[in-house]
């Protein structure tokens, strides 16, 4: 889309939707918002590619960002802040850097995807919700939303090994009606829930879901950046929908971290 230097833009920081003490990097150009998606370092060539891929081959709405005076490259993509979720935060200096992880939230910069989220201490408890299709659903929009970022911005590669390492969850944990990948991807590539047959996962399985999602998420991204493009989908949601799954999230021993 654009290759700019660092004077044709503003960058500023933007709190985190679910940890306020956490700032997210924002660029803005022209009226428009992007959010980080890649530094390289001095290498321009693979910012370049990876810049290129994504405009020419997959359609995103990109900004390279050139800053050699600090031996520097980015990569930028386009996307809209929610103002109910997110506040701008003034800043005096304005630098790029990658999002930073609050201490509560993150033993490491970047987890491997076998290592833990946040614990569940009351994953055992009895929970009001036993089955419930609304709570499916929504927890599908999730996985498939983080799934196609992945596909989107990492490519064949990436996406297939997100996708054995979310079975691997399933499989371990006996998930109803997942016998193998091919389950799995009839989940990921159903287009109208309300005409497909939703699998029978009760409240402690979407718990264990959501939990383990979470970190395989960040294993890839680097960063909670995906729970934008996550609140972003579930506001396709019908508002009851929406507003009971967000109750049950409230209630979750580890729905603050999707919030």
């Amino acid at each position: 889309m654009f290759i700019l230097n660092r004077q044709d833009v503003e960058i500023t920081n933007i709190s985190h939707p679910s940890n306020k003490d956490q700032k997210i990097p924002i660029l803005l150009y022209q009226g428009q918002t992007f959010r980080i998606m890649r530094t390289f370092g001095s290498d321009r060539e693979q910012a370049l590619q990876f810049w290129r891929d994504l405009v020419d081959n997959k359609g995103k709405s990109c900004i390279l960002l050139e800053e050699p005076e600090n031996s520097r490259f980015s990569v930028w993509g386009k996307f809209i802040v929610d103002k109910n979720l997110v506040k701008p935060v003034t800043q005096k200096i304005p630098e790029v850097r990658p999002p930073q992880i609050s201490p509560t939230q993150a033993n490491s910069a970047k987890p491997d995807a076998s290592q833990s989220a946040p614990d569940l201490p009351s994953l055992n408890q009895t929970y009001s919700w036993q089955f419930d299709i609304t709570l499916v659903k929504a927890c599908l929009l999730i996985l498939q939303t983080i799934y196609l970022e992945i596909d989107d911005l990492f490519g064949a590669r990436q996406v297939s090994l997100f996708k054995q390492d979310v079975l691997k969850v399933l499989l371990k944990q006996q998930f109803p009606q997942i016998n193998g990948m091919e389950q799995l991807e009839q989940l990921l590539r159903a287009k109208d829930f309300s005409n497909f047959p939703l699998p029978g996962w009760d409240d402690r399985q979407l718990q264990i879901l959501l939990k383990e999602l979470y970190t395989i998420s960040k294993s890839y991204f680097g960063n909670a950046l995906f729970l934008n493009a996550v609140s972003n989908a579930l506001e396709a949601l019908p508002s009851e929908e929406l507003s009971k799954f967000r109750i049950w999230l409230s209630k979750s021993p580890s729905g603050h971290i999707w919030q």
